[in-house]
């Protein structure tokens, strides 16, 4: 912490890893500053242990939040919860893995980011089997109207994605499909009708697998329609 007061025009961190619990002062950094406007925190779940590093994190969520405009995070704990929806409701950019037991709590995070413009959510291709037609009702729900590009990587079935589109009201510019599971022909139909329903669609972006099942249905419309990959560290266009 004592390195970043002094990095005055420092924009981008990476935080690969806390490796011990340090107690840091927090009235010595209270009014500080940080120029740091974007956080990749690369620590994957795998190798995260509650104990030693939610106390790093939320602190650093806490003292970056005034100029923080984009957060990266490869998992959805408590305490990011708790400071994200706290510290950290002007982000403009976020990009984060979730689960089924997190979605609940992720989506109360989405209904207070009122700045909010590109958003990816993405989990672990075993969590198809979890999600639920009330998890994805209460997120397309929760989903910020300024949101204007969202990159959907949720393992979900094609049920659960019609659910989705069904509830989601938001007016999106770019909208990415990646992982629909037991998909068919019927999916060009879903996707379809959500960016007709809408009308602000410019930009429809899907997975290979996805495309291919899409295109055989394909027709002249207001959006162009792409070939897309999932990737971390892309930069919203």
């Amino acid at each position: 912490m004592e390195l970043l007061t002094a990095c005055y025009n420092l924009h981008t961190l990476e935080v690969k890893e806390f490796y011990k619990n340090d107690y840091v002062p927090v009235l010595k950094y209270s009014g500080v500053k940080f120029s740091i406007k974007n956080l990749y925190y690369l620590q994957n779940q795998n190798n995260y242990s509650e104990n030693d590093n939610e106390y790093e994190i939320s602190l650093l969520l806490q003292f970056i939040s005034e100029n923080l405009e984009m957060f990266s995070c490869k998992y959805f704990c408590p305490e990011i919860f708790i400071n994200l929806k706290k510290y950290s409701v002007r982000l403009t950019q976020l990009r984060i893995i979730i689960k089924s037991q997190t979605i609940m709590r992720f989506s109360k995070v989405m209904s207070v980011m009122s700045s909010l413009k590109y958003l990816y959510i993405e989990s672990p291709r075993e969590e198809y089997t979890l999600f639920t037609a009330p998890m994805m009702e209460q997120l397309a729900h929760s989903l910020p109207l300024s949101l204007v590009h969202l990159s959907f990587n949720l393992s979900i079935t094609q049920e659960l994605l019609k659910v989705f589109l069904t509830g989601c009201f938001v007016h999106l510019n770019t909208l990415e499909l990646f992982n629909v599971y037991a998909s068919n022909r019927k999916l060009s139909l879903i996707i379809s009708e959500h960016c007709n329903k809408l009308g602000s669609l410019k930009t429809l972006k899907l997975s290979k697998s996805l495309l291919e099942k899409y295109v055989h249905n394909r027709k002249k419309g207001s959006y162009r329609i792409i070939e897309s990959i999932p990737d971390w560290f892309q930069e919203p266009i």
